[in-house]
């Protein structure tokens, strides 16, 4: 739907005559906006299906022509604080309003012009598939997998052995007690002699460093790395 204007100095569409005034190249003055008017108004007459999206953009250009028209007639008014705000606000808005036509505009463009685009055959991807020979064999087959299997190296064979029983420290300081209620004293070397294990010995030493710290026994020693003696503290 186009709106042509038609009067002395113009005949066009409306918005050629706002860009046309801007551009000083159409004197406002003379514009007769009063006759632009009653052509708009005929023309809404004898249309009766206008959207109201074409009503708002007439309503926003007859407005920024009669904003200019007016300064143009009065340039030496001077406004009122109030007033003169309201002035530049309404410039303001129909600057922005004009900018996001033209976008607008510029995005309808761009989404009615011609689009090439070329698809893409349809890709399936390659699988590897094995089939077997038509003349091969139970016999063939049986063959085949016995020589692949000469490839591969016999595993070697762990040697067996069974996992000896550790005692526990609290097991160990468990059985020196009860040696010491038997004995007042106990010799290191004596109570370790029959152990097969080292760490059976060693849970031993530290199960007696456990009862000295308990203040349960004392150690002594005659000589650097000699025997120890195990002596049962008596309650007091």
């Amino acid at each position: 739907m186009s709106y042509q204007v038609k009067i002395e100095k113009f005949e066009g569409p409306l918005d050629l005559l706002l860009e046309l005034i801007e551009k000083e190249k159409l004197e406002i003055t003379e514009v007769s906006l009063s006759k632009v008017t009653d052509q708009f108004l005929a023309f809404i007459e004898q249309n009766h299906d206008i959207e109201a999206s074409f009503l708002a953009d007439f309503l926003v250009v007859a407005a920024q022509l009669l904003f200019i028209k007016s300064k143009a007639l009065l340039p030496s008014l001077e406004l009122e604080e109030e007033a003169s705000l309201t002035v530049d606000e309404l410039e303001y808005r129909l600057k922005e309003y004009k900018k996001f036509k033209e976008i607008a505009q510029e995005i309808k463009r761009i989404f009615h012009a011609p689009r090439y685009s070329f698809e893409r055959k349809f890709f399936r991807p390659k699988q590897e598939l094995f089939y077997p020979g038509e003349n091969l064999s139970l016999d063939a087959l049986k063959n085949s997998f016995e020589n692949l299997i000469q490839y591969f190296e016999e595993q070697e064979k762990l040697e067996e052995k069974s996992i000896e029983k550790t005692v526990s420290i609290s097991e160990k300081i468990t059985e020196i007690k009860s040696f010491l209620v038997k004995n007042q004293k106990l010799d290191f070397e004596l109570m370790t002699s029959e152990t097969k294990s080292k760490v059976d010995v060693v849970v031993t030493f530290l199960a007696l460093l456990e009862l000295v710290k308990q203040r349960s026994v004392k150690l002594s020693q005659e000589r650097d790395f000699g025997n120890i003696l195990i002596e049962k503290i008596k309650d007091e």
